[in-house]
């Protein structure tokens, strides 16, 4: 056994019309994991980070950029990561950064250096705090941005549509037709991406959201739970199986 990989763009309901965007997604997802993986030196809570980056950066999916908007009209995601030993990092409700996945990742590393005054570190940091953290960190300074530019237009006009229903809806207006291109249902704008990973037994899970479709600003959603949307766990000695798990957010 060598290296496996395995993505997915979320269980929700995605439109038959961006289907062939969707899937083009999810395969360079997996090349681009694949490649990373031929280096000696990637673990594979690495291929996993790479794999969930690509997917964060493409605005068809639920998560970084293009992610679902907030309430007000802003980008915040969930996002976590857990290798085979179950050291785990994640961030909740973060905005202003290009990639939550790597913060999440970053914070599990920093998890594992011990502190001078024996203080227990963070497995899981949201709003400022995360962005805090993420500033300061050198494996995520780079990804720092205005929070504006994690807004896609697509992202825009869905929530402007819908954040207009909301308004009629509290007026008393139970009509909620709604265009073909905006043909999904509310609910089914808000899944998950992820990976698994598997590198000579040794096992890893991650998985990022932009959460609901106009969530209240600071919602952590499940995708940051330790233990709720991702699991791994490596080969032990005389068991038959490792196992790693990212699912729906």
């Amino acid at each position: 056994m060598h290296t496996f990989i395995a993505v997915h763009g979320g269980a929700g309901s995605h439109s038959s019309s961006t289907e062939r965007e969707l899937k083009q997604a999810l395969r360079l997802a997996c090349k681009k994991a694949l490649e990373s993986s031929a280096l000696t030196s990637r673990s594979p809570l690495d291929v996993a980070e790479v794999a969930i980056t690509v997917l964060e950066d493409d605005p068809i999916l639920n998560a970084g950029y293009g992610s679902n908007l907030s309430l007000e009209g802003t980008v915040e995601c969930d996002a976590a990561i857990m290798d085979g030993d179950c050291h785990f990092g994640s961030v909740g409700a973060i905005s202003g950064v290009k990639n939550p996945i790597q913060v999440a990742h970053a914070l599990l590393q920093h998890s594992q250096i011990s502190d001078p005054l024996g203080r227990v570190p963070p497995l899981t940091l949201v709003g400022s705090g995360a962005h805090a953290f993420a500033s300061k960190n050198p494996h995520t300074t780079s990804g720092i941005v205005d929070k504006g530019s994690m807004v896609s237009a697509r992202a825009r006009d869905r929530w402007r549509y819908w954040k207009k229903k909301l308004t009629s809806a509290k007026m008393g207006d139970s009509d909620l037709s709604q265009p073909l291109e905006l043909g999904q249902n509310l609910h089914d704008l808000q899944d998950t991406v992820g990976a698994v990973t598997s590198r000579f037994g040794e096992m890893a899970s991650g998985v990022s959201s932009g959460g609901l479709l106009l969530k209240m600003e600071g919602r952590c959603g499940e995708a940051a739970v330790f233990g709720a949307g991702c699991w791994a766990q490596n080969f032990r000695p005389g068991a038959r199986i490792g196992m790693a798990c990212s699912i729906s957010g």
